[in-house]
């Protein structure tokens, strides 16, 4: 009977949570909108104005510490960089649901990766290269600035970065990758070389 009533406790405090978190943004997303005088109506213009940007925020400075919702989204679709259609990339003129959902497909995840268990927004970085074998040579407890597969047909790397594992290699026509890379993003990448 204990665990039912704590579990209910549990639950009631979580739904409270979800439903106070249908917070507004603390910056609207607005706020990002090119001034109208300087500015064409262009692609960018028109994805800040897609009702998606009110589910998902345009950037993480917006939310509010307390809305779950808003930082689930953010972090299940969000782009900072980029935005959710990729519009400051250029990906496409044509904001749609079609291209969301391609774009959402080319770049999984992108703010859970880089900002919730990635460090992609420290100010400064740290390298450290346990293992690092390619053309140029084997290096061993290093902080040189190392390519992220190594040069070469073959390379093997096992690197700590911002005191997270990345692990990468490349073997004849295959490369991969899994951890944290250099910027502090967890990425992971099986493909053909480069080279």
């Amino acid at each position: 009977m204990k665990w039912g009533r704590s579990c209910g406790r549990k639950l009631c405090l979580m739904g409270l949570l979800f439903t106070i978190s249908c917070a507004t943004y603390r910056q609207p997303t607005s706020r990002y909108l090119p001034d109208k005088k300087a500015e064409t109506y262009d692609a960018q213009t028109k994805a800040l104005l897609n009702p998606l940007y009110r589910v998902i925020p345009r950037k993480r400075a917006q939310i509010r510490w307390y809305d779950a919702s808003h930082w689930m989204a953010s972090d299940l679709f969000g782009n900072d960089e980029d935005g959710i259609f990729g519009e400051a990339a250029g990906f496409s003129t044509n904001i749609s649901a079609k291209t969301f959902c391609r774009w959402q497909l080319r770049n999984p995840l992108h703010n859970f990766d880089f900002y919730t268990i990635g460090s992609a927004g420290w100010k400064h970085h740290h390298h450290l290269a346990i293992l690092s074998a390619d053309k140029t040579g084997t290096r061993l407890f290093t902080t040189a600035d190392l390519a992220p597969v190594g040069q070469g047909k073959a390379a093997f790397q096992i690197t700590f970065n911002d005191y997270k594992p990345f692990l990468s290699f490349k073997l004849f026509k295959l490369e991969a990758y899994l951890g944290w890379r250099r910027e502090g993003n967890f990425g992971a990448a099986l493909r053909g070389s480069r080279q």
